[in-house]
């Protein structure tokens, strides 16, 4: 059938207004939503995109601990001595008379004390040692009443009162312990049953009761400053030795000495800082 012009134009003024509604509805549809026309590209809208410019914030991990993590935060090296710790030993002039035999604590505590606030580095001279033996035993029998054989807590007493230095007792010490207090510049003072020591150097079987400075450590044992011996400087206990020997004096103990009770006294340590 063949269509006249008339309505031939009709129907293609027709189509052009359909499509003109279709675009504007379109149109007002996209602003409606939040898009804007001139943002499309062949007619779909693109979205504007926030480019992240640095890592998105995670929360933090829960931290975990192993089993095995060692005590300290730090490795321990495998050997290890405090510089310039002087030494004596408990008879400076090789008088071994009844006095010196009993001046093992007040000997440990000269060699404290002078590596802390004392001015020697290495051997301590003998005129001086003796004299400040006598001065911590003078001391002793003013505070106590007698110097012969003090405990643990008796020498961390004339180690703050007398000399204003920083002790702490430490009940069963480990070997860890003991090297951690060394590490960060403080001495050990370990009392200990004589005998379990077995030191070559000691007369006869060795002293009941003694007291040493442990001041490094080396793979097989500490380095102690051992002043029942004039060949105690420097003197290597190994690990098993000295832990076995710490042993503390008894309460309310008098001479003689009981040898039995001192192996059963309590296992302890004087850590000592400036």
């Amino acid at each position: 059938m063949q269509l006249s012009r008339p309505l031939v134009g009709f129907l293609v003024v027709l189509v052009v207004l359909t499509g003109l509604l279709w675009a504007n509805k379109t149109y007002r549809t996209y602003k409606t939503n939040g898009t804007n026309m001139s943002n499309t590209t062949a007619g779909f809208p693109t979205t504007n995109y926030q480019l992240l410019t640095s890592s998105p914030q995670l929360p933090n991990p829960t931290p975990t601990t192993s089993p095995q993590q060692s005590t300290t935060s730090f490795q321990l090296p495998t050997a290890f001595s405090l510089k310039n710790v002087p030494f004596t030993s408990q008879a400076p002039s090789k008088n071994w008379d009844a006095v010196h035999e009993e001046f093992c604590e007040e000997a440990v505590i000269l060699v404290a004390t002078e590596y802390f606030i004392g001015k020697y580095k290495d051997k301590i001279p003998i005129d001086y040692a003796e004299s400040q033996l006598n001065d911590i035993k003078n001391w002793e029998m003013q505070k106590f009443g007698y110097f012969e054989s003090t405990n643990i807590n008796q020498t961390a007493q004339i180690l703050t009162e007398k000399y204003n230095l920083k002790t702490e007792i430490i009940d069963n010490p480990t070997i860890e312990q003991i090297k951690i207090a060394i590490y960060s510049d403080k001495l050990v003072i370990a009392p200990a049953a004589g005998r379990l020591l077995k030191n070559p150097n000691f007369t006869g079987l060795g002293p009941i009761y003694h007291m040493l400075v442990i001041s490094g450590w080396d793979k097989t044992g500490f380095i102690t400053q051992d002043v029942g011996t004039r060949k105690g400087q420097n003197y290597h206990y190994s690990y098993e030795t000295l832990l076995n020997a710490i042993h503390d004096l008894y309460d309310n103990a008098k001479l003689p000495l009981d040898e039995i009770k001192i192996i059963n006294g309590d296992k302890k340590i004087i850590i000592i800082s400036h």
